[in-house]
């Protein structure tokens, strides 16, 4: 692959989940279903109220142990919080990695 450009998504953030419990935790809260995400392929979803009413977008990459959440930049923090809300007794951690990584796009 010939790469001519790198373009940074400034309008994007990462969120990432691991722990023991982070598989079962994301799957009993996203629309899309967390087995069809692994080390080559990534899942577009969402986060819905209880009721199904529509609360956040993202994209679900797998990274070692866990999950990389790719988001909008001014959805982070209330997925964030809205994640840790649901996180009650489950092994799972929460990070908020937006000031350590970017997204970005590749041509060639």
């Amino acid at each position: 692959m010939n790469i001519k450009n790198v373009y940074i998504l400034e309008d994007r953030s990462i969120l990432y989940i691991n722990g023991e419990d982070a598989k079962d935790f994301l799957q009993n809260l996203i629309s899309n279903d967390i087995n069809k995400v692994s080390e080559n392929n990534s899942c577009f979803t969402s986060l819905l109220t209880p009721q199904g009413k529509f609360l956040y977008e993202f994209i679900i990459v797998k990274h070692k142990s866990g999950y990389l959440l790719d988001c909008e930049k001014y959805q982070a923090d209330g997925l964030f919080k809205q994640l840790s809300l649901y996180k009650l007794r489950s092994k799972v951690e929460i990070l908020n990695l937006s000031n350590e990584f970017v997204v970005a796009a590749f041509s060639h």
